[in-house]
């Protein structure tokens, strides 16, 4: 018959039951078998209560000691529950074994503990290392005062636990929260806190959520000041809200110049507002004034024309100047008004902002330019591939118009040729510009060029307009946001750029 070690361990039949050996009450026997089950129970729960320390605490190294002592308190344990056991089944020879294995793990937890004594010997008193804490803790928070000082800030921290909440010494120097840092209770310290905000700030950190306020508090002369109040929960390890930690910074003199700037902005759009009113009459009154003058001015070139016939046989050489003097001014005039006319019609629109396709409004621009370039010998370039643009599309017209004919009609080349064309860069707005190869602007006449009735003075021009096209030119794009300049030499021709932004 083969050897079979577990029934070999567990063999009852050459030992009786303790009941049958020596004399057993109940009472004694009861007594043994429920402590021995008793002691076996709580020898269990250690181990338990190891592992989940282990468990939560996973900043304590995988030391073997922890083992030996679970492995040493379970065989204790096992030992007792096998003393009740033989009461009715006699394992012998299992306990033993037991047994054994006890005395063998326990000297190796003693053998283990040597040299572990000395390092436990060495390590800090809990005192003291209660006292490095806190002188580690008081440098981190004078660390930070000093940071927060050029902040104009101080810190705070509510603690729910104690209904208390600590204020650094910075904060003290830009409240009321007293002389240095200091732990306050919870209703001093909502003290602090204008009384319509208080109940707020109350609820506030109360429920321990983050919070970012701007309210007011007392400055250390008791008069009420605006800060903002910033703040964060800080969590244990199982990610509980366990306090607030924040800080509270003096920013009256921010929201002072916010208020002032904000006073400067209205008095400013009601500055804008009047000025467009103003604007508007101005506009209006030249209108009526230009269209009222007309009629007086159309009268007078008539009459004095009839006058000339009926007296013409009259007139001497000298009388015959001065009619022709006086008809030359009153064109002039009639011209003057026209101009004064269509300033206020070209920069006055009601049409709406829309889509320009420049290619088909340049291409319909020449068109109707074109017997005005052949009687002048003009040619006009177009870049193919202009773009489209958001413009008043009347206005903008008026625009290329009014360069086009300026660089034709102060232009003595006997060919004369005007590019349009654009630039487009990243981050910049749209460029437009009109070239000619005419006689070039000096510098001094660049700096009066659109200036209300300014003319380039130049012989072989003709004597059209009153110099007030440019004004009108220059009037529109900044209507549209944008800006024009010119750059030219002279004998080298004339470059007038403007930039276009989309409304």
């Amino acid at each position: 018959m083969s050897f079979n070690p577990i029934s070999f361990l567990f063999e009852t039949a050459y030992w009786p039951q303790r009941w049958n050996c020596g004399y057993w009450t109940d009472a004694l026997g009861w007594t043994h078998i429920i402590s021995d089950i008793a002691i076996f129970g709580a020898y269990m729960a250690i181990p338990c209560a190891i592992l989940y320390f282990k468990i939560k605490r996973h900043d304590i190294p995988q030391n073997r000691i922890f083992f030996l002592f679970a492995a040493f308190i379970i065989l204790c344990g096992a030992g007792h529950l096998i003393e009740a056991t033989i009461f009715y089944y006699p394992v012998y020879r299992f306990a033993g074994l037991v047994k054994m294995m006890t005395a063998l793990v326990s000297w190796a937890t003693a053998i283990a503990l040597v040299p572990l004594i000395p390092k436990l010997l060495a390590a800090p008193k809990l005192n003291e290392l209660n006292e490095v804490l806190e002188k580690d803790l008081k440098l981190e928070r004078e660390r930070l005062n000093l940071a927060f000082k050029g902040l104009n800030a101080g810190l705070w921290e509510w603690s729910p636990s104690n209904q208390t909440v600590w204020v650094s010494r910075r904060l003290c120097e830009l409240t009321n929260a007293g002389q240095s840092d200091q732990e306050l209770p919870f209703s001093e310290f909502l003290k602090l806190f204008h009384p319509d905000a208080q109940e707020n700030m109350k609820k506030l950190l109360e429920s321990l959520e983050p919070l970012d306020e701007i309210t007011q508090l007392t400055d250390p002369k008791d008069q009420w000041h605006w800060y903002s109040v910033i703040g964060y929960p800080r969590k244990d390890e199982a990610g509980e809200s366990i306090s607030i930690v924040g800080a509270i910074t003096d920013i009256e003199q921010r929201v002072v110049d916010e208020q002032q700037r904000e006073h400067l902005l209205a008095r400013l759009e009601r500055t804008n507002s009047q000025l467009e009113v103003s604007n508007k009459s101005l506009q209006e009154f030249a209108y009526f004034v230009a269209h009222d003058l007309k009629e007086p001015v159309r009268s007078l070139v008539s009459h004095t024309t009839i006058l000339e016939h009926e007296i013409e046989e009259a007139l001497s050489e000298k009388q015959r100047e001065r009619f022709q003097l006086i008809h030359q001014l009153g064109n002039s005039a009639n011209n003057m008004i026209d101009s004064l006319l269509q300033l206020s019609r070209e920069t006055e629109s009601d049409q709406a902002y829309g889509e320009v396709d420049l290619n088909a409004l340049l291409e319909e621009i020449r068109t109707e330019l074109a017997l005005y370039c052949s009687e002048r010998k003009a040619e006009i370039f177009i870049n193919s591939s202009l773009p489209t643009v958001t413009a008043e599309r009347t206005q903008l017209k008026a625009v290329f118009t009014n360069l086009i004919t300026n660089g034709i009609k102060y232009n003595t080349r006997d060919k004369k040729q005007l590019k349009i064309g654009h630039a487009l860069t990243p981050d910049a707005p749209l460029t437009l510009y009109v070239q000619d190869n005419g006689i070039g602007i000096s510098e001094v006449q660049q700096t009066k060029i659109f200036r209300m009735f300014h003319q380039v003075k130049d012989p072989s021009a003709s004597d059209e307009g009153h110099g007030i096209g440019l004004t009108i030119v220059k009037k529109i794009i900044e209507q549209h946001g944008g800006s024009i300049w010119m750059e030219s030499k002279e004998n080298e021709g004339t470059k007038v750029s403007f930039t276009l932004t989309a409304k």
